[in-house]
Parts: structure tokens; sequence; C-alpha cells
């Protein structure tokens, strides 16, 4: 039970990440079957494609895409193949894959200041997972870093108030951007490429734009990303976000809380009796109460709250645009649906599992250090009162 536990919470992660190849190899295909012709060159490189889509797909665990992804495959392998046929079967793995209604996992910003440039970089990057933003200066491109999540960026060299250089040397001077991949456009090349190439772009695509390739720059840059980011920032026990991903995390809300004017707070929570428990009924019963502590709590917490693993029985939660009192409503509200959702122990024993937690209000210039801090003498005052309590005002 614990296993198939700690599998299934990386097998949706695992199946994020495979069905946007799949989905990029996919829009390949599609793109192959516009062109209305399919020559002996055009046929082999159906097959190539086909083949790739249909080995990701197996690795799938959804049995639609397996046994679309296959028969594509089957089909293409043949040596005539009439493009109706070809389209017929794009149609069939895009149902199976669930294309059209495909969750926007990835946010691209295009960052251009030219409107007809832009508008073809975003006819381009087109797909069905992909979010796109705009900026069309530094300082746009800067504020929207700040205040989103960005996954990819596409970055022109030559900005009206500045160079894309600086933004790139924003970006890896950032903790929480310094990953980002970052493709670098041109119309001409020469020194400003290879000093941004050496500041730390991830790629060149020169103008006028080959669409092809653009995008089948950015998808690999894209699944190399999530697939280091899965890996650098999620807890491998609970599936939630580690330490790395929190401190991120904080210091995106904090910026975009100081220029919002909005408040915001942090909670620091403990596993009550984590330690009898795991003592007495095992290391295999503690691993299962944080995986359930986790799943609980996130589906008790707000959707635009973040819960995050801190480490042992540890957790942080942080709530934007919450003052303190507003902490507290939402940690009552989870500490009842703890108190009511059941926790059996592997061998079916059932245990009764509650939290400790600290509320604090973040100012503009708290480190994630202070705050925690703060929270944690504030939860070992609910420790010993039995109740979560409001700073003194």
């Amino acid at each position: 039970m614990t296993t198939d536990t700690h599998t299934a919470s990386f097998a949706a992660s695992d199946d994020r990440i495979l069905r946007g190849r799949l989905v990029s190899s996919l829009e390949a295909l599609e793109e192959l079957e516009a062109t209305g012709e399919l020559d002996a060159g055009g046929r082999a490189t159906a097959r190539r494609l086909a083949d790739h889509l249909a080995d990701i797909g197996g690795l799938t665990s959804t049995a639609a895409v397996v046994e679309a992804a296959q028969r594509l495959r089957s089909v293409l392998r043949l040596d005539a193949v009439a493009v109706p046929r070809l389209r017929e079967l794009c149609h069939a793995v895009r149902a199976a894959v669930g294309g059209a209604t495909l969750q926007k996992d990835e946010v691209v910003l295009v960052v251009e200041d030219d409107p007809g440039m832009q508008e073809v970089l975003l006819e381009s990057l087109t797909s069905p997972r992909w979010e796109l933003l705009t900026a069309a200066s530094v300082a746009e491109a800067q504020r929207v870093l700040s205040d989103r999540e960005v996954s990819l960026v596409i970055l022109d060299l030559r900005l009206p108030d500045g160079d894309g250089r600086d933004v790139l040397s924003f970006m890896r001077h950032d903790p929480t951007l310094h990953t980002v991949p970052v493709v670098v456009t041109s119309g001409s090349g020469g020194l400003p490429v290879t000093e941004a190439l050496a500041l730390g772009a991830d790629g060149y695509v020169p103008k006028p734009f080959d669409p092809h390739l653009l995008k089948a720059t950015a998808a690999g840059l894209l699944a190399r990303h999530a697939e280091r980011s899965r890996e650098s920032r999620v807890d491998a026990l609970t599936g939630l976000p580690n330490r790395l991903a929190l401190e991120e995390t904080f210091q995106r809300v904090q910026a975009h809380a100081q220029r919002a004017k909005e408040r915001f707070s942090v909670a620091i929570l403990d596993l009550n009796s984590f330690k009898s428990i795991n003592d007495t009924h095992g290391h295999l019963t503690g691993d299962q109460l944080l995986r359930w502590f986790a799943r609980v709590m996130r589906q008790s917490l707000r959707a635009a709250d973040y819960f995050a693993r801190w480490g042992g029985d540890e957790f942080v939660a942080v709530l934007p645009g919450t003052p303190v009192t507003g902490g507290v409503t939402v940690l009552e509200h989870c500490l009842l649906s703890i108190e009511s959702a059941p926790f059996m122990t592997p061998l079916g024993v059932p245990l009764r599992a509650c939290f400790s937690a600290g509320v604090v209000e973040v100012g503009p210039r708290d480190t994630l250090q202070q705050v925690l801090s703060e929270a944690d003498r504030r939860l070992y005052r609910m420790k010993s009162t039995g109740r979560l309590e409001l700073p003194d005002l």
C-alpha cells in the first residue's frame, strides 16, 4: 500500500512530462501532414516521428494513448500512406491524449518589441499545453519574470529600453530564475549572440525564423527543464515542493506582494505525535502518514496557496493575499479536515492525527528564515495551549 501510494505520486508528474513530449512529436507530424503530400523523404520523417511518438506513448499510463500511437506507427511502416489516412491517425492520437483540452503546463515568455515579429513568434509557438506571455521591453520582461513562474524565455537582443543581455543577466543572477532556459533571437548574429551564449543563454535562433526549428528548440528545452525542475524541487517521499522550491516561491510571492501592496502570510506546521507513531508502528507507517498528511492538506488549502515539505515532519504553507488573521482561519479549516479524515496504517489500524502550527504575516524585508523562526515560536505556543494564536496586536 505504501509503495503504491509513493509510485502514484510520481505517475501523474511523469505522465505530464511524457504527454508534453508526445504532443511535441504529434504536432511535428501534423505539420508534415498539413503540407498535403508525402514523398519518400516525408514518409521517412513521418516514420521516425511515429516511432518516437509510439515509444513515448508506451511509457504513459493511459491505454488509449498506447493503442493509438502504436496503430499510427504500424500504418506508417507501410510503403505508401495517403495524407488523409495520416490525418485520421493523428486525430486519433490527439483524441486519446486529450490534446484539445490539455492543461497548459508550461509558461513561455516572448520578449520582442516589434509587433509584427511578436505575432510571428506567437503563431510559431502556439501549442495546447503552452501559455504564451509577451513583453516588449527590458522593464516589462523583468516585471513578468517577477510576477509569473516562467518555464522558457524567447529573448530578442535589441529592445527599446536596453539590451536583451540585460534581461539574461538579470535572470542568471536571480536564484528563482537562474535555471530557466533562454533562447536568444537576432537578425545580425555575431558578437552579441556569442556574448549572450557566454552569459548563459541555452540556444540561438536567427531571424528570419524557421518556425519548425523554433518550436522544436523550445519543446526540447522545456522537456529538459521540466525533468530537471522536478528532480531538484520535489520532495521524493511526499511529492510536495521541497525547500529549494519553497525558497523560490517565497521570494516571488514577496516581490509580488510589495508591488501589489498585498499582505501575505506563512505558516509552519508540525505533525503531533509523529515520533511516537513512527517508533510504535514502524517507519513504513510513518512514511505513509507523511504522504497522507500532504494529500489532505493540499485538498484542504485554497488553490492559490502553496504547500511544501520543510523536512522531517515539518511543513510550510505560503498563503498569498492573506493577512495573519485570515491565515489562522485557513489553518483552522485544515485542522478540521485533518481531524475528520481517517488515517489507517498498512495493517488497517486507525490512528488519530493532528498538527500544530504557527502563522506569521510577512513584511517586505523579512527573510524566509526570519519568518519561519517567528512562526516556529508560535507553533510551540500552540503545542502548549492547544490552539492557534494571533500575534499581539
